[in-house]
């Protein structure tokens, strides 16, 4: 039996629609109406109203840059045409109107109905997506969609981590899953403690989360190291989220005096689960490498940086010439934007180095100047196929180990 839930698009989305934005669908291009077409599939035939729908748009860099309510009516608008089949459209009101601006024919339009997980009191949440972005390729990949030539409802399909975080990425306010029962159960016998009484001081740490995952997970570090790790940061982010919750829960009971004391804590909270994504990755990444017998060191303090991973060792590195033969680097970042670039800083002695990211669906223009740049993503074999025409190599996370062999 998995330790892991078997989530499915569906608890976030009670179904949704993918398609891509064409002139018609965006005023003062080759349309003066505030409509968007090709929702038949998930809306039907029926009338709304004065709607509500909840908007998030995303810019070139993938960041969320506008939140916002907005009121929307579904209609036939050959109702007054009976010599004319039907065309359904959805008509949003004034107040959408600069999101729709900011985007451009090709952008990708996510139109969902709320499923459990989000929680909603709308009609519809709706997503708009630059297609210059990261985040274009990541949602296309997380979602399964095969086709946008036409608008397409989302399979439902289930998630791994890396597709999760690509669904955080949409909804930042996403309720975050439930244990399964034989996890909750370990869960509830190892860190009993703390559950007994959470405090924030007695929160365990993350070395402890590591420790924890690594003694339940199911599958063999050496035979299938990308799905080990894959395994093993899913374990360790449940746990979190399972401790984090019964801590958070009393804190929310005793209730808050001033706003500005429930945005301290709200802070402190985020900033934690920053914090230990991190941490997380560097703990497994060692893991699974000293289950394959790969000697390194890590955390190596070097020309003023710090190094996540050199192999064999330090002391080969600073006994290195001119050519960097036998050294090997590596740092371990959850997602890359233009942090990538720190990387190059590190172990100045060297030409080439190595990145391993979760990230999925990097653009390939920008994979491209990494590899200008003698950079080599790795990246575990689960989101390998999410990356658009590569313009770099890209290595399997079980490729990687079998080099440094």
């Amino acid at each position: 039996m998995s330790l892991i839930d078997a989530e499915f698009t569906s608890n976030f989305f009670a179904q949704a629609l993918a398609k891509r934005l064409t002139a018609v669908d965006l005023p003062k291009r080759s349309s003066n109406q505030h409509e968007i077409g090709g929702l038949k599939q998930l809306l039907g035939s029926e009338n709304m109203t004065n709607a509500r729908a909840r908007w998030h748009v995303f810019d070139e860099d993938g960041d969320l840059v506008e939140a916002f309510d907005g009121r929307f009516t579904y209609y036939d608008c050959r109702s007054e045409s009976p010599h004319r089949g039907p065309e359904w459209r959805l008509y949003y009101f004034a107040e959408s109107d600069n999101a729709i601006f900011r985007s451009t024919i090709g952008d990708l339009l996510i139109v969902a109905k709320p499923g459990a997980l989000l929680m909603s009191d709308y009609d519809l949440v709706i997503y708009l997506v630059s297609k210059a972005s990261n985040l274009f390729h990541s949602a296309i990949w997380a979602f399964g969609i095969d086709d946008l030539a036409r608008p397409q409802i989302l399979p439902n399909n289930s998630l791994s981590l890396t597709q999760r975080n690509v669904l955080e990425q949409l909804e930042p306010e996403l309720g975050h899953p439930k244990s399964t029962l034989e996890l909750a159960d370990h869960i509830g016998f190892h860190f009993a403690d703390f559950l007994a009484n959470p405090t924030w001081d007695t929160f365990p740490s993350g070395m402890a989360f590591a420790n924890f995952a690594q003694g339940l997970s199911f599958i063999s570090a050496i035979d299938e190291p990308d799905s080990a790790l894959e395994n093993l940061l899913e374990i360790e982010t449940q746990t979190f989220y399972h401790l984090e919750d019964a801590l958070v829960r009393i804190r929310l009971a005793a209730q808050f005096s001033y706003v500005s004391d429930f945005l301290s804590y709200s802070t402190r909270v985020q900033q934690r689960r920053k914090s230990r994504r991190g941490k997380q990755l560097e703990y497994q990444l060692a893991f699974v490498l000293r289950a394959n017998g790969v000697p390194f060191e890590e955390q190596v303090k070097i020309a003023g940086t710090t190094v996540d991973f050199i192999f064999p060792h330090a002391a080969a590195y600073e006994s290195l010439e001119e050519d960097g033969a036998g050294v090997t680097m590596l740092a371990a970042k959850s997602t890359c934007k233009d942090r990538w670039r720190q990387v190059l800083d590190e172990a100045p002695k060297l030409h080439h180095r190595h990145l391993f990211t979760l990230e999925s669906g990097i653009s390939a223009s920008q994979t491209a100047q990494m590899g200008a740049r003698d950079i080599t993503l790795v990246v575990p074999a689960g989101i390998y196929e999410s990356f658009p025409k590569p313009g770099m190599e890209i290595l399997q996370f079980h490729e990687f180990i079998d080099y440094l062999r």
